[in-house]
């Protein structure tokens, strides 16, 4: 059970995506629906625009209960965007210690201030790699900056 509340995928925007094709959808019948009045001379109501105010009453109604699951389904997100992250950090970390067992006679470049520790060294990495993902992915600047945090915290 606690496995299924760890889904990295937002429920919320997901039902929002498909609500929008729907609405898009029945809007498309809609006009097809007044084409084909025009053509036979007559009005009738719609199925589909009955269905709409259903859904949009629905909607409002219930508007309340999906958003207290809102703050929740965030949180999950966030978890495993935290858990991911650690996972990733450990696997940086091994990576480094084997490459350091591997290869003990490869050296940092003279002209490079050492570096103290070895999780400044990965902070730094880190800090690098997110400043990379930020200019390449802007709109999700937001997880970026808390996983920056994250890494500032780590030294």
């Amino acid at each position: 059970m606690a496995d299924e509340n760890k889904n990295p995928y937002s429920l919320r925007e997901i039902f929002q995506r498909m609500e929008l094709d729907l609405i898009s959808a029945l809007k498309r019948t809609f006009f097809r629906h007044k084409e084909e009045q025009i053509k036979e001379g007559f009005e009738w109501e719609q199925w589909q625009l009955s269905k709409l105010r259903n859904i949009e009453k629905y909607r409002k109604e219930n508007q309340k209960i999906i958003g207290e699951y809102s703050a929740p389904i965030q949180k999950t997100i966030d978890d495993v965007l935290e858990e991911s992250f650690n996972a990733g950090e450990n696997r940086v970390e091994k990576a480094a210690e084997k490459a350091k067992k591997e290869y003990p006679e490869i050296d940092l470049p003279k002209d490079l201030k050492p570096i103290n520790t070895d999780k400044k060294l990965l902070k730094l990495v880190w800090s690098l790699y997110l400043i990379y993902c930020q200019k390449l992915y802007p709109k999700k600047h937001l997880r970026i900056i808390h996983l920056r945090r994250r890494i500032i915290s780590l030294a």
